[in-house]
């Protein structure tokens, strides 16, 4: 049948769209610079911001906010900022080291949290496609949907000639054309969320944090808890606001669930085709 081809040649992609979700539900390109040094990079410098050090608590015992066994982490290079997301990429906890005055002029710790940041969001990238390496689909469940549709039920039985393959595969690209236009017009569009106490603003593009600001004034004279605090509360809030919502399960088309599910079953297709000649 001449229409067998067109089969192939769509749901060949489709592997390839199941790999580039994972890039659209983490929402940053694979070429992000990450773990950039900072300027004072291995050096045990006091900068005049000190009187309170006491309040940092540099032996930890003071709260903070802390990441599950499960989460995801990143650094900057110099190990002062840890962000903590899960696999979606979304960011859980921030933790300040409890010296960090000691290594980074306070003015300069956005450029460490941005680091940190980035380098956490692709460490769930890389889990997320060594995912689909292994499986074929993501662990999480993102990705075309392949639930059982009326499409599916009837399927076996329903003969299939080359004009419905051609539709079929017609009405499929237009749907998954559809979802990556909707989906792309949320992950391209530039986000900045500033925390609750208004210290901290962060800015960025397609879940990349290309930008935090931090009131210099206000960081040098609060506990490191609180950094942490507002920290986390400007992240999550980009984090959130940079969603997809329920775009993030995918495209929910008939038509794709249908061609999955002949690709799934090829004995299948061949008794609808051949029903279809004998018709």
């Amino acid at each position: 049948m001449s229409g067998e081809p067109l089969f192939g040649s769509f749901l060949v992609g489709l592997p390839r769209q199941t790999v580039d979700w994972n890039f659209f539900a983490l929402g940053i390109p694979t070429a992000s610079p990450i773990a950039s040094p900072i300027a004072s990079r291995g050096m045990n410098i006091r900068w005049g911001f000190e009187e309170d050090d006491e309040w940092d608590d540099p032996d930890g015992e003071g709260e903070s906010t802390t990441e599950s066994d499960e989460s995801i982490t990143g650094q900057d290079r110099d190990g002062i900022v840890t962000v903590a997301v899960n696999e979606a990429g979304d960011v859980v906890s921030v933790r300040l080291a409890g010296d960090w005055k000691n290594s980074v002029d306070p003015r300069a710790l956005h450029t460490s949290v941005v680091d940190a940041t980035n380098a956490a969001t692709m460490h769930a990238l890389a889990v997320q496609v060594e995912q689909v390496d292994m499986t074929g689909q993501p662990e999480s469940g993102t990705g075309v949907q392949s639930s059982t549709s009326e499409y599916s039920e009837r399927g076996d039985s329903m003969p299939i000639t080359k004009e419905d393959a051609m539709r079929l595969v017609d009405t499929a690209s237009a749907d998954l054309e559809r979802y990556l236009t909707q989906a792309s017009t949320i992950i391209d569009a530039p986000v900045t969320t500033t925390s609750a106490g208004g210290h901290v603003t962060v800015s960025g593009r397609q879940r990349q944090v290309l930008d935090v600001s931090i009131d210099t004034n206000w960081v040098g004279d609060v506990r490191y808890t609180e950094i942490e605090s507002e920290l986390l509360d400007a992240l999550t809030g980009f984090s959130t606001q940079s969603s997809l919502g329920e775009l993030a399960q995918g495209p929910q088309s008939a038509a794709i669930t249908e061609l999955m599910s002949l690709a799934s079953d090829p004995q299948a297709l061949v008794r609808r085709i051949r029903r279809a000649r004998e018709s």
